[in-house]
This record gives structure tokens, C-alpha cells and sequence, in this order.
């Protein structure tokens, strides 16, 4: 299942990285200096790169693996 965003005027938007980004902007989180931005901006790529596969791989996987996968996934965090 994938993430979607629905806006007050009913348009939708269903890709997580730009709704991450898009409540960050909303919400001063995406950093005032130029430094603050790209720091906000890394975690996103971090979240996008390193910890969404784990996430879809142990969502997607057999129940009596899943287990086993999240103790795996937080070695590699």
C-alpha cells in the first residue's frame, strides 16, 4: 500500500518522499539556514535510501520472517 496525501481542495499526491517534504516546508522543518536545509534534506535521502527497502522488504514479507527481519534491519541502521 502506498502513501497518499489528500489535500483540503481533494487534489492527491502518493509519493512519500515529496509528502514527507511537502509537511516539512508546512511545518518549518525543512530548516531556515542553508546548512539546516541540507541537514533536513539528508535525512529525507537517508529515510528514502536506507530505511524505506527495509521497511517494503519486512512489510512484504511472510509473517514468521518479519521477526527476523526487524532485528535484522536495526543491525544496519
Amino acid at each position: 500500500m502506498l502513501p497518499v496525501l489528500t489535500l483540503e481542495n481533494g487534489k492527491q499526491y502518493g509519493e512519500s518522499v515529496a509528502i514527507a517534504r511537502y509537511f516539512a516546508e508546512k511545518h518549518n522543518l525543512a530548516g531556515q539556514s542553508d546548512e539546516e536545509k541540507l541537514h533536513a534534506n539528508m535525512v529525507v535521502e537517508v529515510f528514502r535510501s536506507d530505511m524505506a527497502p527495509m521497511i517494503s522488504k519486512i512489510s512484504s514479507a511472510p509473517e514468521e520472517e518479519k521477526e527476523s527481519l526487524r532485528k535484522e534491519s536495526q543491525t544496519k541502521i
